[in-house]
């Protein structure tokens, strides 16, 4: 049993070694061809933010913050002013390093939460006996309008 648990720690930290590393190499590609075609740095953050809310979704945390520090890097030194300088002074690029965590939280917390079934803790799937519904239609439970 305790070899079991060592395997499957040690292959979640592959996974995400992985999952991090096919993240630097997506960052790395949009980075040229951003570059390369003169992009933006809202252009380019976008584009960042839609890998860093990708690999969110696989559900791992320390890989989705790695990726999302590392786009703010890449945006920060290919993008901003002043070009090829790292500096982390200006109050957007906070901003914009609180835009990646909140959309890493926000999907994080949303895969966690979707996993857990009210009345049945051992199954990850929703089978109809799980949840009670009320066979009214939603207009019925609005309050009405008096006069």
């Amino acid at each position: 049993m305790h070899f079991s648990m060592k395997y499957n720690q040690t292959q979640m930290f592959w996974r995400s070694a992985a999952l991090f590393l096919f993240g630097c190499v997506v960052l790395a590609l949009l980075t040229f061809v951003s570059f390369r075609l003169h992009a933006t740095d809202a252009i380019a953050g976008l584009l960042y933010l839609v890998v860093v809310v990708l690999i969110s979704l696989q559900g791992r945390l320390v890989p989705a913050l790695l990726i999302a520090i590392t786009a703010l890097c890449c945006l920060n030194y290919y993008f901003t002013r002043p070009l090829y300088e790292l500096t982390l002074v200006d109050p957007l690029d906070f901003v914009a390093l609180a835009t990646f965590v909140t959309s890493i939280g926000r999907q994080h917390t949303g895969v966690q939460s979707a996993q857990i079934i009210p009345g049945n803790r051992s199954s990850k799937r929703p089978t109809s006996t799980n949840y009670r519904y009320d066979s009214r239609p939603d207009l019925e439970r609005v309050p009405r309008r008096l006069g």
